[in-house]
């Protein structure tokens, strides 16, 4: 079942989101957030925007506490999500959790899309992965 997607969040209404999921940034926090949405929205703004802490934030958030995501509000959030990138960066984090059945069922709904890369970085990706490597999580 899709939804339509509307517009993302960003700002300071994006980071009371995120406060209210338990990322801890300084200001106030949203009482009662949709958390799939809230993390949708933040992964926009990490692939979309170029925000690297916000998805470092997101991706340290998910190691921790995924077992809070409800898969099916996930799955029709990033399948809706009109961004290639942010839907490539979902599939990523299927992938590296593919342990768990909730996240094997985001990545049959969001499909490989083509099998293109997608860099995280417009430029110098190549670059970073030379000097640091991958990160384990997402290596190939």
């Amino acid at each position: 079942m899709e939804t339509e997607f509307a517009p993302e969040v960003h700002g300071d209404d994006l980071t009371a989101r995120l406060i209210g999921v338990g990322m801890e940034f300084t200001g106030s926090g949203c009482t009662d957030p949709v958390i799939e949405r809230a993390l949708a929205d933040a992964s926009a703004t990490g692939m979309d925007s170029g925000d690297l802490p916000v998805l470092g934030f997101l991706v340290t958030w998910l190691e921790v506490h995924s077992d809070y995501i409800n898969a099916d509000r996930l799955i029709r959030t990033v399948v809706a999500h009109p961004s290639p990138r942010v839907r490539a960066f979902w599939h990523a984090i299927a992938h590296w959790r593919q342990a768990d059945r909730r996240f094997a069922r985001l990545a049959t709904a969001v499909g490989d899309g083509g099998a293109d890369v997608i860099d995280l970085l417009p430029v110098g990706n190549d670059f970073q992965i030379a000097r640091r490597g991958e990160d384990e999580r997402f290596a190939g």
